[in-house]
């Protein structure tokens, strides 16, 4: 199946990926405070990276549908459908640093936020630089870059 042409949450979730699909389940009232109150973003762009080629995912699919939930302790990728909201990926993780690295990109900081995931894998978490958005980007076990989430930017 061809990414690109994904029109719904089930032919996302048949894609064969270490993340998509990956739905840890989280329970409890903390978990709903943080999706509540964690940082919500609306994606601008779903990519799908291998082998150095990247794909788009679910073009047909109008971007504002998708949510993405970050906290200190999950990341979470929703897809809604009619009043649904469908997890794409719903992982624990940990953060790796205990303070943001700060990268300088054209004369403005840049923070990048490290996480290790449940299974082990490294997410990126990039934002900060003014006009430009943010990412989230997910890595395979040798290290490459799997999945480029562009977030909106507030």
């Amino acid at each position: 199946m061809n990414l690109h042409l994904a029109k719904n949450a089930s032919e996302i979730l048949s894609i064969k990926h270490l993340h998509i699909g990956r739905v840890d389940q989280f329970r409890g009232f903390n978990y709903l405070l943080k999706v509540v109150f964690g940082k919500n973003r609306k994606l601008v762009n779903f990519q799908i990276l291998n082998q150095g080629k990247s794909e788009s995912v679910a073009l047909s699919v109008d971007s504002n549908r998708f949510l993405l939930t970050i906290t200190n302790t999950f990341v979470l990728l929703t897809l809604q459908e009619g009043s649904l909201r469908i997890p794409l990926i719903q992982k624990r993780w940990k953060r790796q640093d205990s303070e943001s690295n700060k990268k300088e990109l054209q004369g403005f900081v840049s923070k990048i936020d490290t996480y290790i995931d449940s299974d082990g894998l490294k997410w990126e978490h990039s934002y900060g630089v003014r006009n430009d958005e943010d990412e989230l980007v997910a890595f395979n076990s040798l290290g490459e870059e799997s999945i480029l989430l562009t977030i909106e930017t507030l």
